[in-house]
């Protein structure tokens, strides 16, 4: 890691907050999945048994992490005398079985991808205690249904089992996700931990540890770039405020949009310009998320081709769209972003 290992996120302060869900946002690198890994394989070491899932979005995402899962943990002093192993998606604990490289395997974790996470409802996961997920702010777009299949994860995996905790790590992508509405965390970027009934977020903000890469060779590289504000100073890189205001000259309502469950107005102004707001009216509504359909009368689906999605994307490219927040921007970023190739 480093000769300097205080410079790196702890979880120290986190792990005394009660509550079960413990999200982690913070700067890039700083050590944030290195040391929720260290407390899965410490469990592991302990229990003996599958005790942990590491959950990533994508297969490719799965496939690659596994690939280099171990690397770093074979040069921490806290498993020199350990051997761990990855066979397919399983992590395995060896124990030397007194005959020249012989060992006794335990099965400790698995990697899960949430996209084909439903393939797993009837598997066998009643000692997991820590569920990680790993990246759960998407920097291009969520899974079709994703909070839909987050829960079923949870309810496959946790049944109703109270002796659990949920590890979610990011880096500081953006203070918005539907994961905070689902928990009822209101993050602001403001405070060092925001809670809810239900879950506590961290927000990592190390000023030791951004002096340490100010100093290394990328870190005078990225010093004035765009990117190095998210890399270096923590800044969240998807919160892009431009087009936010608050309109208050004449429009006229168009259409609602329903994405990932949040409702908004679609409004006709002059000039060329649409705003889109939480302000709703009855009519049509219409959604890219075909669990939104469902939930919801008189909605509907949304295409690449339909006439609703191709106004928008017009004012899109002119950049002719105001928002009325952030949280309504990134929702309709992420719609642009999921629809639009080579955006």
């Amino acid at each position: 890691m480093t000769t300097n290992p205080s410079i790196f996120f702890s979880y120290q302060k986190l792990m005394s907050y009660l509550q079960k869900i413990k999200i982690v946002c913070g700067e890039r690198g700083n050590g944030k999945s290195y040391g929720a890994k260290k407390i899965c394989l410490m469990r592991g070491r302990k229990t003996k048994k599958l005790c942990f899932v590491w959950v990533r979005r994508e297969v490719t995402e799965v496939e690659e992490l596994k690939s280099q899962f171990l690397d770093d943990i074979k040069h921490d002093p806290e498993f020199e005398n350990d051997l761990f192993e990855v066979r397919g998606w399983k992590i395995y604990y060896l124990e030397p079985t007194g005959e020249p490289d012989e060992y006794k395997r335990y099965l400790i974790g698995k990697f899960i991808a949430l996209s084909t996470s439903q393939n797993l409802k009837s598997s066998i996961y009643h000692n997991v205690s820590l569920i990680i997920y790993d990246e759960y702010i998407s920097l291009k777009t969520y899974l079709k249904n994703e909070l839909t299949l987050w829960k079923d994860l949870l309810e496959s995996v946790l049944r109703m089992r109270e002796n659990w905790q949920i590890f979610m790590i990011s880096n500081a992508m953006t203070t918005q996700s539907p994961y905070y509405d689902f928990y009822d965390i209101k993050f602001d970027g403001a405070k060092e931990f925001t809670t809810s009934e239900f879950a506590v977020l961290q927000y990592c903000d190390s000023k030791a540890y951004r002096e340490a890469k100010k100093n290394t060779t990328l870190g005078k590289l990225f010093a004035k770039d765009e990117y190095g504000k998210h890399s270096i100073e923590n800044e969240f890189l998807l919160d892009d405020t431009s087009n936010i205001k608050v309109y208050k000259g004449y429009k006229q309502y168009g259409t609602t949009l329903i994405l990932e469950g949040i409702k908004m107005g679609v409004w006709i102004c002059g000039n060329g310009i649409i705003y889109i707001d939480g302000q709703v009216q009855q009519g049509n509504a219409y959604s890219i998320y075909s669990e939104d359909v469902k939930n919801n009368e008189d909605c509907y689906l949304m295409t690449k081709q339909s006439r609703t999605f191709q106004f928008l994307k017009k004012k899109f490219y002119d950049n002719t769209i105001y928002y009325n927040n952030l949280k309504i921007k990134n929702a309709c970023t992420l719609m642009f972003r999921k629809y639009l190739q080579n955006y």
